[in-house]
């Protein structure tokens, strides 16, 4: 009975943790969804636990657990009521340990992130080269923000070509310890990193946004089609928070100001080469998808959200997003990307979802994001259900003319930034097709 007791009480103060997280949320200034509490729970640990990763406290932590449970059932008095005290234990730690860091950190909480990107003027000098082809710095000038990325039409044909050839190269990938030697370079400077990811965990966590510290495949060296393999890495996101994203990023903490460019974006050559420095590069991936409905082709986009201005949309790719691990095909690097395409669309679509085809059209790299991967790809799906127009934009074409000729349209700045808005994945896409189009190439599944 004193048992069965303990084991009710144990519950019972994990009821009351998740209770009280639910009352703090349903009395934030932005309503959330109880889905949303569930990835909340999940972002909080995910973000201790990578907090713990800096701290010794982790590790004897992990010691003292292991040592006592062994002892437990090595002395055969194991059952539910220790499992229960044990998980109640760790989660009384992690609450502590919480606001032991909103306590001793205040000032990281409430200071303001400022991005500051450099105008174009400044950044065009980067331009590089890989396998003979040219990189220069594009801008999005259908953006009213500076958006940047390194472009090369010159790559993309012969990425194109590869993907469309009948007997394509095979390029397997080799996996390295990279993430590793980030989570050391992170560790060594933790107290100038610490800051970014404790600012944004905390203004995040009454949002309706996700901090969720996932794993994604990365890449560990630049992309040359000469050689015989891709180098990529299996990374977490906080740790691209903490490399990429706060490449132009600044916060101020007491009196003086942490420059993200000046920690890992701080040279030519690391913003010019993915293999210098200690970016984590997660690998981005964008589709555009079309489908046929009576003998003419719909391309889809999103309407992500409304611009201050009414008569402007701001419109996004059909599917943008990262490589997910069980993606990976270690034999083809190209056929991982095609398999996370793939599933990205079966999400997007599952209750309608019938089929996919998709050529790869090309690379880019996100220069806002320290200079992160990206690659484009257009996708042919079997879409039967009917084409619903409050969330989606569909662009409708006869053929390849008539879609390069919408394109072109859609590029232009004087004729279309006054209606549309477009992401910077987007835009890319929206380049790289017209680039891909307008040459010689022939896309299989158009």
């Amino acid at each position: 009975m004193q048992k069965l007791f303990l084991v009710n009480i144990s519950f019972l103060v994990i009821l009351v943790l998740a209770f009280i997280l639910v009352v703090a949320i349903e009395n934030s200034p932005v309503k959330v969804s109880y889905k949303s509490i569930y990835y909340k729970l999940r972002g909080t640990i995910d973000y201790i636990e990578y907090i713990f990763l800096f701290n010794t406290l982790k590790v004897l932590f992990s010691i003292f657990n292991i040592i006592i449970f062994s002892l437990l059932v090595l002395s055969g008095i194991i059952d539910i009521l220790i499992v229960n005290i044990f998980f109640v234990l760790n989660i009384f730690i992690y609450v502590l340990y919480l606001l032991y860091l909103f306590i001793r950190n205040p000032r990281y909480i409430t200071a303001t992130i400022e991005y500051h990107l450099p105008e174009y003027d400044t950044l065009k000098s980067l331009g590089y080269s890989i396998s003979d082809c040219s990189f220069s710095v594009v801008e999005n000038q259908n953006s009213d923000n500076k958006e940047y990325g390194f472009y090369s039409s010159e790559f993309n044909s012969k990425l194109t070509l590869h993907a469309t050839s009948n007997k394509p190269k095979i390029y397997p990938v080799q996996l390295t310890n990279k993430h590793q030697k980030i989570k050391k370079f992170l560790k060594v400077n933790q107290n100038l990193f610490i800051p970014f990811l404790i600012n944004r965990y905390w203004r995040l966590l009454f949002t309706n946004s996700q901090l969720l510290n996932n794993k994604y495949l990365c890449l560990s060296d630049d992309i040359n089609l000469e050689y015989s393999r891709v180098n990529c890495h299996v990374g977490s996101y906080f740790d691209t928070e903490l490399t990429n994203c706060i490449s132009y990023a600044t916060i101020p903490i007491d009196g003086f100001y942490i420059h993200g460019e000046e920690l890992i974006w701080n040279t030519d050559e690391v913003k010019q080469s993915i293999s210098k420095g200690f970016m984590n590069n997660q690998i981005g991936i964008s589709s555009l998808a079309f489908t046929e409905k009576a003998g003419k082709y719909y391309l889809i986009l999103w309407k992500v959200n409304y611009s201050i201005v009414e008569s402007q949309t701001t419109l996004a790719s059909t599917i943008t997003g990262y490589i997910d691990p069980k993606d990976l095909d270690e034999e083809d690097f190209f056929n991982t990307l095609s398999k996370s395409v793939e599933r990205q669309l079966k999400e997007t679509f599952p209750e309608a979802y019938v089929s996919v085809q998709s050529n790869l059209l090309g690379f880019f790299r996100w220069i806002d994001i320290g200079g992160q991967p990206y690659f484009v790809a257009l996708s042919k799906i079997s879409y039967p259900g009917p084409l619903n127009p409050r969330f989606a934009e569909y662009i409708d074409f006869e053929n390849k003319e008539d879609l390069l000729n919408q394109l072109r349209i859609l590029l232009d700045t004087e004729e279309k930034k006054d209606e549309y808005i477009l992401t910077f994945p987007l835009y890319m896409n929206f380049k790289t097709l017209k680039d891909a189009l307008e040459s010689d190439i022939s896309l299989n599944i158009i």
